[in-house]
């Protein structure tokens, strides 16, 4: 044993005479070869030299690193999952970190170590062969060199994806056409995996034409651009992950509306002022002027804010005030002025009288044209009610929109959500289609509903109606009184052209049939919208969808704002544009 004062310090080596040091191989390095001998005996006498400078203080013993625990790691982030992978990141920890632990549910699944001393330890680990539709917690550690392990106070909860296929989208509707592109928009399915991303695949015809993507539980929307006017196209759509694909979902049809061009302009009012003045074209002032329907030669209308019945001459654009008087609200039956009205909204003809739907009054009027005297054709005045009946032993509430085949006057009910028949001959009142109840449904006679229609039309067998507050347009066979949603989506405003329910529509009002076209004043959209019956093909004829305003002009400069009854004259369409306080005039005919 090898001694410095009392230290013992290597075995075999003793002191001898003379303060000498002699080191005396162990018996079992016997067998070793002339070369491994001196070898050993080297590096033993330089640990002994070594341990002798170190007692004497003359080298102190070399420090030792990499024992100090580092700095837990932070940011721990789920970067990616799959139905069977997830992906870790953090970021590094500050200290001696020879590797990091990564744990699943408290277990430890795998660990990134440094490739080398100058390099770091990877902070992104995947962690592979997990189940499908499995939700687990990780949590990572660092570890340094010597082994010592500090936990990141951080947790993260991944779930892998489905395996099999998704759920499709939902909802897939067309929300505006123009004549040469569709917009599409649905809901997400119910796939709501977090961090989770959706690409969603766009066909038309069956032929992929675009992606979208999207975090998981959101929808997403698509225009298809430089497509053929008038034309019809069928658009499905499908969602997928990484490892999973849903079915395509069909969408309803859409078809690029008609090129059409239209002039527009102001025929009698002015839109820098209402009121109540009679007089030529511009000369001439209303105040909210709804309803309208041609009779000969003339325009009859209903100006609301003035409780009046105007007349304008078609060929001159003379305006004169034919029944009531001009802020003189009542009820009372008369000739011309001496008659009363509440707040008239929808105008409509036989051919011989006027019909007015009295609405704050409840009541049908009629206006004889000849004599200009005003009675009380069905409903009492101010008495509301839901009531069938003859004359004024029946009750309205709120009528609005009014039709005639002639014999018949055919009536929105608008407050009882029903459609109502009066027979001219004897003003008898039934319920045509609808109930009392607020609906969408279509149906035979009071298995159908509606919610506030506000405009009727007749074409001779069928009656059009706006049912406003759903943003449609319905179909009544008179005969059978089927009625059927023929363009618009219930419960579902939009300005989109298209067929049928791809189109939308936003609290129409006005409606007219010429008995090939249906004209409809879209009113929220401060537009005027054509249907074609045929076929259910809807386009806009003038105005801009959202941008109200009083320009005439040709094409798409025109505006118009909240208009509310449309009447026809030849080639000539007549708008009373409710809130510009004036009657303005479209020419139309389809673009070359």
């Amino acid at each position: 044993m090898l001694c410095l004062g009392r230290r013992a310090l290597l075995r075999g080596v003793n002191r001898g005479r003379g303060g000498c040091y002699v080191f005396t191989p162990p018996a079992r390095w016997s067998g070793m070869s002339e070369m491994e001998g001196p070898v050993l005996v080297k590096f033993v006498l330089s640990l002994l030299l070594m341990s002798f400078l170190v007692s004497c203080g003359s080298i102190s013993a070399p420090s030792v690193t990499g024992n100090e625990a580092a700095t837990p790691p932070t940011e721990l982030a789920v970067a990616k999952t799959t139905s069977t992978s997830v992906v870790l990141t953090w970021s590094p920890a500050a200290g001696d970190v020879y590797a990091y632990k990564i744990y699943r549910d408290g277990t430890e699944v795998g660990t990134t170590i440094k490739a080398g001393p100058a390099s770091a330890a990877p902070t992104v680990y995947s962690d592979n062969n997990l189940n499908p539709s499995t939700t687990y917690v990780y949590s990572v550690a660092a570890s340094s060199t010597f082994g010592k392990e500090t936990a990141s106070p951080d947790t993260v909860i991944a779930t892998t994806l489905p395996s099999g296929p998704l759920d499709p989208p939902t909802r897939v509707s067309v929300t505006q056409t123009t004549v040469d592109s569709v917009s599409l928009t649905w809901e997400a399915s119910n796939y709501t995996v977090p961090g989770a991303v959706l690409t969603y695949s766009i066909y038309r015809n069956g032929t992929l034409i675009g992606t979208t993507t999207a975090a998981a539980g959101q929808g997403g929307t698509f225009t298809d651009t430089k497509l053929s006017p008038a034309t019809t196209y069928y658009y499905s759509v499908s969602v997928s992950t990484e490892s999973a694909l849903s079915p395509p979902v069909q969408a309803t049809t859409a078809s690029t509306s008609i090129s059409l061009s239209s002039t527009v302009v102001t025929f009698a009012g002015s839109p820098a002022r209402q009121g109540s003045a009679d007089g030529l074209g511009g000369w001439a002032t209303f105040y909210q002027p709804y309803g309208m329907v041609r009779m000969g030669g003339y325009l009859y209308l209903a100006d609301s804010g003035n409780h009046t019945v105007r007349r304008i001459d078609i060929a001159t654009s003379e305006v004169s005030t034919v029944a009531g008087t001009a802020g003189s609200i009542g009820a009372a039956d008369g000739i011309g002025t001496a008659a009363r009205f509440n707040t008239p909204r929808g105008v409509a003809t036989d051919g011989i009288y006027i019909y007015v739907t009295d609405s704050g009054n409840n009541a049908i009027r009629r206006f004889d044209p000849v004599s200009g005297s005003v009675i009380t054709f069905a409903g009492t005045m101010g008495g509301r009610g839901f009531l069938d009946g003859t004359g004024v032993d029946a009750r309205f509430y709120a009528p609005r929109g009014i039709t005639s085949d002639g014999a018949n006057l055919y009536v929105a009910d608008t407050y009882n959500n029903v459609i109502r028949k009066i027979r001219i001959s004897d003003a008898a009142v039934t319920t045509l289609a609808g109930t009392k109840a607020k609906g969408t449904n279509d149906g035979t006679g009071p298995g159908a509903a509606f919610f506030y229609p506000y405009g009727i039309t007749c074409d001779g067998p069928n009656l059009y109606v706006t049912d406003t507050c759903n943003h449609t347009i319905r179909k009544i066979v008179i005969a059978t009184m089927q009625v059927t949603t023929i363009a618009g989506r219930a419960g579902y405003s939009g300005s989109g052209d298209g067929l049928g329910s791809d189109a939308g529509f936003y609290y129409p009002d006005g409606i007219l049939s010429d008995g090939t076209n249906l004209y409809i004043c879209d009113t929220s959209n401060s537009t005027i919208r054509q249907v074609k019956i045929a076929t259910g093909m809807v386009a806009t004829l003038a105005g801009k969808a959202g941008a109200a305003g009083t320009t005439d002009g040709s094409g798409t400069v025109p505006r118009f704002r909240t208009p509310r009854g449309v009447a026809i004259s030849g080639s000539q369409l007549f708008i009373t544009d409710f809130a510009s306080h004036t009657v303005r005039r479209i020419t139309l005919q389809p673009a070359n």
